[in-house]
């Protein structure tokens, strides 16, 4: 299952086949569900909210308020996975053993955060790699979300790991193609531009109405 879910990324082309990323997506939230400490499975399932979404809201910015909506939701679903997954790549190893199914921690399928140690001093380094392109595509969820300014910080932890760790270029199971990425960061920046919401102008006060109410003593 975890090849045929990662095919539905891996083989992507710039012709996005929405059929072929909603299989990928269905597939990722029952792997997550199984093994909610799989990092993989999580950036995966991440990823495939976040193509999906990004590709439907560029096609849908002058649709439906309600198509919209859905699109949008889904992007937090990414934000929140993409999350969890790179977290999961910055705890002890030994927190990612096992599927964490049978753990007295885990309810619902719902991982317990408070369960696994926040700690960077047992890092593996082999979640390096994957840990830096999970970020990435967690910077595209914040952008597309029109939260830029969230974003740099995450671009900015991304490359601090490929240069500390002198990470080689990749290829994961789960993720998309450069090219894809990089079509997906152009659109998510549209989409941005084209939600953002105009800055309030603020009402100037006529200069003599006002020192003329202060002199009547109303207050401005």
């Amino acid at each position: 299952q975890h090849c045929l879910a990662g095919a539905g990324l891996a083989f992507l082309t710039e012709n996005v086949d929405d059929a072929r990323l909603g299989v990928s997506t269905k597939i990722f939230d029952k792997l997550s569900y199984l093994a909610p400490y799989d990092p993989n499975a999580r950036a995966g399932l991440g990823t495939s909210l976040l193509l999906e979404s990004i590709f439907q809201l560029d096609d849908d910015i002058d649709s439906n308020a309600k198509e919209t909506e859905g699109a949008h939701r889904s992007l937090l679903m990414a934000k929140y996975h993409l999350k969890i997954a790179s977290f999961l790549c910055s705890t002890s190893p030994r927190a990612m053993e096992g599927d964490g199914a049978n753990d007295d921690d885990e309810d619902d399928g719902e991982m317990n955060m408070a369960a696994i140690p926040d700690t960077l001093s047992d890092v593996n380094d082999e979640y390096m790699a994957t840990n830096a392109a999970i970020l990435h595509n967690l910077a595209l969820a914040h952008i597309a979300l029109g939260d830029k300014e969230n974003s740099i910080p995450i671009l900015l932890q991304a490359a601090a790991l490929r240069r500390d760790f002198s990470i080689e270029t990749t290829k994961l199971y789960w993720n998309a193609p450069h090219e894809v990425l990089q079509m997906a960061e152009e659109k998510a920046l549209s989409i941005a531009a084209n939600t953002a919401k105009p800055e309030k102008e603020t009402k100037k006060r006529i200069p003599f109405l006002r020192a003329d109410l202060e002199i009547k003593g109303v207050a401005v």
